[in-house]
């Protein structure tokens, strides 16, 4: 069975990172030629390894906090390998004289990549790196304390090359944990847009959308909603291109969206799929995550022009009607308030009139309502005035009209007789409301 790492991508045959690796490090040096007695040392210390390693785990666990807090049985006993191996290194190389080759470095560069992806960081892989060589240096100036001779020669002859040599394996490690991190965004980068097409363009695709999720630890039936997000004008496309990208991590960072959030590209809109937050009712959190979008837009004034927010749902089908519902939404309160108005407009807000428009022998049933007032234009201005305060409070409308409030109640009443209207009754405000809803966006 093939090995894949934490992140379900498959571990690449570590010599080939080694190799690539170290043509982009420092060459290694040959080290020295070193006297019979300090060659002699050298040998019992292999011999005696694990007590050196021994003390190097333990002042390792000590000084660094994310390797002290391993628990993992099996975690430690790979952290202790490849100290042996670091240790293993140094000592074929002075015994041997030669500088360590590509398959000295082969499991040097295969710990880093596994570090990486267990989620340990590059300076934490450092420190323990240095915290590990500092302790095996200390114990060969100790057992070299009573012979002057030879310390003399560790000092001055061999201690130089160790410097080079403990150098070049932190740029081994270092360069290799770089170069995974890269291969490991350029691959999420990939599976991510490739959900996210999937999403937008085959969402009954189910057994691979069940697959992208996995590789990209995405829980597949977690409640999202879809933000559509239109940003300022530029003028080229460069320059468009570059402003998307910062959009699209300032919104990921002002809403403290993980890199696991789906999002991608699509006819010049930004679209993210935003996680419900755990516990909370996906009406609540709707109206929360709309505040924030607020906030974004007056933080981002000069660089989003407008937001449209779907509905919270799951799968693939979910997300995909959520993308949509927020387009409809962009669209809906984009012909309302006019193009250049940085807002937020929930599918909430236009969900009576978006559900209209899927039946066209309704649209044309509300066309036709506000038909039968057309030959007196006034009453459609009195109804949609009356309509658009808040309360529906008479007194505000006719002073918004400048009118007497009795002339607004004579002009409503005609416009009852008119429809055959009762406008106390809730579900005749509805109908009335959202004909002027359709006609507005045209």
């Amino acid at each position: 069975m093939r090995e894949v790492t934490a992140s379900g991508i498959p571990v690449q045959k570590q010599k080939n990172i080694g190799v690539t690796v170290g043509a982009n490090i420092t060459s290694a040096k040959t080290p020295p030629r070193i006297s019979k007695p300090l060659r002699l040392l050298f040998e019992k210390m292999a011999i005696d390894i694990d007590i050196h390693i021994d003390a190097m785990i333990c002042a390792i666990r000590e000084e660094v906090p994310a390797y002290g807090a391993i628990t993992d049985p099996g975690l430690i006993d790979e952290v202790r390998s490849m100290t042996r191996i670091n240790l293993e290194v140094w000592h074929r190389t002075l015994l041997d004289e030669r500088a360590p080759t590509e398959e000295d470095l082969a499991p040097v560069s295969a710990f880093a990549c596994r570090r990486y992806h267990q989620g340990v960081p590059l300076t934490d892989l450092l420190h323990s790196f240095r915290v590990g060589a500092t302790v095996a240096w200390q114990q060969i100036l100790l057992l070299l304390a009573d012979d002057e001779r030879i310390l003399a020669e560790m000092l001055m002859k061999v201690s130089p090359y160790l410097l080079q040599h403990t150098d070049h394996l932190g740029q081994a490690l270092s360069s290799s944990y770089i170069s995974e991190a890269h291969r490991n965004l350029q691959w999420r980068d990939r599976r991510h847009q490739e959900l996210c097409a999937l999403i937008l363009d085959s969402p009954d695709d189910t057994k691979r959308f069940q697959t992208l999720t996995n590789e990209l630890q995405i829980d597949p039936n977690g409640r999202r909603a879809a933000l559509v997000i239109e940003p300022s004008s530029v003028a080229d496309r460069g320059a468009f291109e570059r402003q998307i990208e910062e959009l699209q991590q300032k919104v990921s960072e002002h809403l403290h969206l993980g890199q696991e959030a789906p999002h991608t590209y699509r006819e010049g809109r930004l679209i993210l799929w935003v996680p419900i937050s755990v516990g909370t009712k996906p009406v609540l959190e709707e109206q929360a995550l709309a505040i924030e979008c607020c906030r974004l837009t007056r933080v981002l004034s000069t660089k989003i022009r407008s937001i449209g927010l779907g509905l919270f749902r799951s799968e693939a089908l979910g997300w995909h009607a959520s993308a949509e519902q927020a387009l409809s939404a962009l669209e809906w309160g984009c012909r309302k308030t006019g193009s250049d108005d940085v807002r937020v407009f929930k599918f909430t807000d236009v969900i009576l009139q978006d559900a209209v428009v899927c039946h066209r022998a309704c649209v044309g049933y509300f066309d036709e309502l506000l038909g039968v007032l057309a030959d007196e234009p006034i009453l459609v201005v009195t109804l949609k005035t009356w309509l658009s305060t808040p309360g529906l409070t008479r007194k505000k409308a006719a002073a918004t009209l400048n009118i007497h409030p009795n002339t607004l109640n004579y002009r409503l009443q005609k416009i009852e007789q008119k429809l055959g209207a009762n406008l106390s009754d809730l579900s005749w405000l509805a109908r009335l409301f959202v004909a002027f809803r359709l006609r507005d966006r045209g």
